[in-house]
């Protein structure tokens, strides 16, 4: 979606807060959100190729001939296995200085968003408190290596929301970053960075989980 389309829905939003939206208004917004969630999930689909899928026992399926780097998928049934998913996550960035410091998370209400950052930032940050930034908007949590800025981006609505807590400053440090609720804010996310999206997958059970990690690399222009 381009960056028009964005600043109408985010306007949309903003206007909602002050006034009720005419109908047409209504319509409109949610046309342009229904248009928006379609682009993300086909960005997600569209990358089936390419997948390698990590079973909760540890074997891995190549389900093309892609790069594992680019694609990988990781089935848990548990919040332990969840946080030791954003471990691993958290293993290969430290272990890789080439790898993004960025890590963008997807996904629904209570679908282990936090679990995910909780074993991200415990590799980095072993001891620390985790929990979601609901209020504050960002945690930070301080390791011998360097710092996780942990962010939930659930109540910002548009690029000024973003800017008053100093998110531009945060990319500049040296650190690792994780948003939560990263569908909020496309039009400022790095080039260069991992997407995390977590999933519900079955209904009889549900602490199952299906996280799918991409990684994003920034377009070469030779």
């Amino acid at each position: 979606m381009n960056k028009e389309k964005i600043d109408r829905i985010n306007a949309l939003a903003r206007a909602a807060r002050e006034r009720a939206l005419t109908a047409e208004e209504k319509d409109e917004q949610a046309a342009l959100r229904a248009e928006y969630l379609a682009e993300i999930r086909a960005s997600f689909g569209a990358m089936l190729s390419g997948a390698v899928v990590e079973r909760p026992d540890g074997t891995r399926e190549k389900l093309s001939k892609k790069s594992p780097d680019a694609y990988r998928v990781t089935f848990t049934a548990s919040t332990e296995e969840t946080e030791a998913a954003g471990r691993a996550l958290a293993r290969e960035i430290e272990n890789d200085g080439a790898l993004p410091r960025f890590v963008a998370l997807y996904g629904d209400l209570g679908v282990g968003k936090t679990a995910f950052v909780r074993g991200f930032a415990a590799h980095f940050a072993p001891g620390k408190t985790v929990h979601s930034p609901t209020f504050t908007l960002v945690n930070e949590y301080h390791g011998e290596k360097f710092p996780v800025f942990h962010f939930d981006l659930y109540r910002i609505e548009s690029e000024d929301d973003l800017y008053s807590i100093g998110f531009d400053d945060f990319l500049a440090r040296e650190g690792v970053i994780l948003t939560e609720w990263s569908e909020k804010i496309p039009y400022a996310l790095p080039d260069s960075r991992f997407d995390v999206k977590i999933e519900k997958i079955d209904a009889e059970h549900p602490d199952r989980r299906k996280i799918t990690v991409i990684k994003q690399e920034k377009e070469s222009l030779c």
